[in-house]
Parts: C-alpha cells; sequence; structure tokens
C-alpha cells in the first residue's frame, strides 16, 4: 500500500510541474491523509519542556487544560505549531495572548515541535 501511495504522490509531482509549492501541497495533503506531520520533535524531551517552562501552571497537568486556558492534550501537532508559532511572531489571537506571546517568543522551531509532539501524545480527559 505505502508503494501505491508513494506512486500516487510521485505522479502528482510529475503532473504539476514538480514545483516547490506543489510538493509542500502534496506533503501536507499526504499529512492530512495518513496522520503524519511535518515536525520531527521528540514527545519525551517536550514533556520535560512542558515542566520547565511552566506550562503546567495555566494550561494544567498534561496539558488537559484550566480555567479559560484551552486544553492542549490530544491536538493535532500541525495546529499546535502553527498556533505557538503565530504566539511568537508577536500575533494576538485570544484573551491569553499577551502571556503566550512572551512565553512563546523565546522558543526555538525545535522546542515548538518537541512540545506539540508531546501534547499530541498526551491523554485528553
Amino acid at each position: 500500500m505505502l508503494f501505491e501511495i508513494s506512486a500516487f504522490y510521485l505522479e502528482s509531482w510529475r503532473l504539476y510541474g514538480g514545483t516547490a509549492h506543489v510538493c509542500w501541497f502534496v506533503l501536507s495533503d499526504f499529512s492530512r491523509k495518513f496522520g503524519f506531520s511535518a515536525a520531527a520533535g521528540d514527545a519525551a524531551v517536550g514533556e520535560q519542556q512542558f515542566k520547565e517552562k511552566n506550562c503546567h501552571v495555566c494550561h494544567g497537568p498534561g496539558g488537559k487544560g484550566m480555567a479559560s486556558y484551552p486544553k492542549l492534550a490530544g491536538k493535532d501537532v500541525d495546529y499546535l505549531v502553527d498556533r505557538l508559532n503565530t504566539y511568537r511572531s508577536g500575533t494576538k489571537v485570544g484573551p491569553n495572548s499577551d502571556l503566550m506571546i512572551m512565553n512563546a517568543k523565546p522558543l526555538t522551531d525545535e522546542e515548538i515541535d518537541n512540545l506539540a509532539m508531546y501534547l499530541n501524545s498526551a491523554k485528553p480527559k
């Protein structure tokens, strides 16, 4: 089956001229259909970072959410990476944006990937 999937996406690559844009489209389409993510984080490292960076103070143990702070456990990796990157860029998204922007600004791409992988693997209640 993997060979058939690869052949389909290779043919899509050829059909659309092999441009980088099409490559990204094909890869993101592949990740949506088959549950893969472009993020290459380490969930175990992300769990440690979640504690060290005090994310649990607002988002609760395991990212299960507390008060007005959303549940993050089990969320899609790409969503989490995108949201952390949005905060890191200084863009306000909701009522807790100022706090999230302050905490996300110093994060590296690797730390964001690690946190996203951990939160995705955490079991929501």
